[in-house]
């Protein structure tokens, strides 16, 4: 669920993720701190909330606060790369709940700004330009993904498909689907395992790279 803000406090949205109790909130303009808490507090209490991440566009809402971790910018220039054995499946209404269901068992404990939902499924289905799919090895289902355009909005393999050498090829493939000379991607600097992956397959932080800061408030 999504809670939008735009009022005198300020500008920010909050999204309830009931499933594993976390608050993800975007702070995109601030004008007075407190009520903004407060608002963030009352929401996370009303739904016995375990963990709040907010992310802070506006680099004034913590002051001086070192963040907790960042999301960085990753871009990779022709990425091409022959893999066998690897096929997709596109995500259609009939199976979007698998998806919603792999995809969140998968991702449950990593640094991500949105729980997957139907609301968030929907956003990419017939989208052009955009693949929302399973991973396939050797005709079983290793994870999901979605690409669209040149960035790579979502990529996990599921815990069970971990460490068995698949993950790097997967990405390689799903890297194949895209028609653009480059591709790009957001990483938590948390998430060792995808970053060191990244890195491996060849992605390097942007240049551009606008830091995205996030705070821990519970």
């Amino acid at each position: 669920m999504k809670k939008e803000y735009n009022d005198k406090n300020g500008k920010y949205s909050i999204y309830i993720e009931r499933e594993i109790k976390t608050l993800n909130v975007v702070i995109k303009e601030c004008k007075n701190k407190e009520a903004i808490l407060n608002e963030i507090y009352k929401i996370a209490d009303e739904y016995a909330i375990q963990s709040i991440k907010v992310g802070d566009n506006t680099e004034v809402f913590f002051g001086n606060r070192k963040e907790d971790y960042q999301i960085n910018r990753y871009v990779i220039s022709n990425p091409k790369k022959v893999v066998k054995d690897y096929s997709h499946e596109i995500v259609t209404k009939n199976n979007a709940l698998l998806y919603i269901d792999i995809t969140n068992a998968a991702t449950k404990n990593i640094d991500n700004m949105s729980y997957v939902d139907n609301e968030e499924v929907n956003k990419f289905l017939g989208k052009k330009d955009c693949t929302i799919g399973f991973i396939n090895y050797k005709n079983n289902i290793i994870g999901t993904f979605i690409i669209d355009g040149a960035c790579i909005k979502s990529f996990c393999i599921t815990p069970e498909h971990r460490g068995k050498k698949l993950s790097l090829n997967a990405l390689y493939y799903i890297m194949n689907l895209s028609s653009s000379d480059g591709i790009y991607l957001y990483c938590s600097t948390r998430n060792h395992a995808a970053m060191n992956l990244y890195k491996k397959a060849g992605f390097k932080l942007s240049v551009e790279n606008k830091t995205n800061k996030f705070y821990v408030l519970r």
